[in-house]
């Protein structure tokens, strides 16, 4: 299995350098809210996207999306 870092990873790391938060800060993570996760966003994310489609295949059910929203151009990556 190769090394993954991703935002929430790096923010902490940013953070933790910092000295914005210590050993004693308590980190909480939550899974994925698809209902939240726009189509643009899910568009931008190839991980997010085929994590979905294997959950789908495997359960047979399609997850929900969240609504249609217009991205700033600086979340915007050219293909």
């Amino acid at each position: 299995m190769g090394s993954w870092i991703g935002f929430a990873e790096l923010e902490y790391g940013m953070l933790r350098y910092m000295g914005a938060i210590d050993d004693s800060t308590p980190v909480v993570t939550s899974g994925i809210y698809w209902d939240k996760l726009s189509p643009e966003k899910l568009g931008q994310i190839r991980v997010l996207r085929e994590l979905k489609r294997k959950i789908e295949e495997e359960t047979g059910q399609k997850l929900p999306s969240g609504s249609s929203e217009k991205l700033p151009p600086t979340a915007q990556r050219r293909r």
